[in-house]
């Protein structure tokens, strides 16, 4: 508003009256006011003997190196001193405001990555049978490509190979079905992008990790199989 000038010592206000003008005697930021999610707008902060309201609600921020307690009964016991008949409705501090303000996006945080969890527990499971069936399925199989020189450990690449795989196929309808969701949800997020690389990676080499650790057993099992008796089996 005042361009190069310096604001320290300038008055402004809402009319003619000089009674409607105030002096400004500090600058502050813009800043989120009422909600963490609106844009930050700019702000004034005048004398609460100035309110249009008397008798309204006033608000102190205390900057304090005191515990919450201490400063809490130093503030009220100076409160009583002053005016005994005025109340202090509430003592806050700044983290819990904030920690209350982000209350459900955290529950919501909560409760999605226990059923991520869950989810990623089951699938192991789910794979670690899926597997391991397989292989009873191609133990002739295995058993002729041992017999005709195949190795222990091309083997249990195989197995490994063939779970990569079934993880390839699931990224490629997982991904956009999360990125879809991501975005029917981004409302819900603060200052997070539902598209984050980070996120993504650190999500795909979890799922990676799940993979191999499921298809171990399977693998270690399909390795030893003795080609004389898959074949005898045939």
């Amino acid at each position: 508003f005042y361009g190069s000038r310096y604001p320290i010592g300038e008055e402004f206000g809402f009319g003619p009256k000089p009674t409607e003008h105030y002096q400004i005697v500090g600058v502050v930021k813009n800043s989120r006011y009422n909600s963490l999610r609106e844009a930050s707008l700019p702000v004034m902060f005048r004398p609460s003997a100035t309110s249009s309201h008397p008798g309204s609600r006033v608000n102190f921020l205390l900057r304090t190196r005191l515990s919450f307690g201490q400063a809490s009964r130093a503030f009220r016991q100076l409160s009583s001193e002053i005016d005994p008949a005025v109340p202090v409705i509430s003592i806050d501090t700044q983290t819990e405001l904030i920690n209350n303000l982000l209350r459900t996006e955290r529950l919501l945080s909560i409760f999605s990555s226990a059923f991520s969890l869950m989810a990623l527990v089951l699938s192991g499971i789910g794979l670690r049978g899926l597997l391991g069936y397989m292989v009873d399925r191609r133990r002739n199989e295995i058993g002729v490509r041992m017999a005709l020189g195949a190795s222990s450990q091309r083997v249990a690449e195989m197995v490994v190979r063939d779970a990569l795989l079934l993880l390839l196929a699931g990224l490629a309808v997982g991904l956009p079905g999360a990125l879809f969701i991501g975005k029917l949800l981004g409302h819900t997020l603060f200052h997070l992008h539902p598209i984050d690389p980070v996120t993504s990676t650190v999500a795909v080499a979890t799922m990676v990790m799940v993979v191999l650790v499921s298809s171990w057993i399977p693998a270690r099992r399909a390795s030893r199989i003795d080609p004389a008796i898959a074949l005898r089996d045939e």
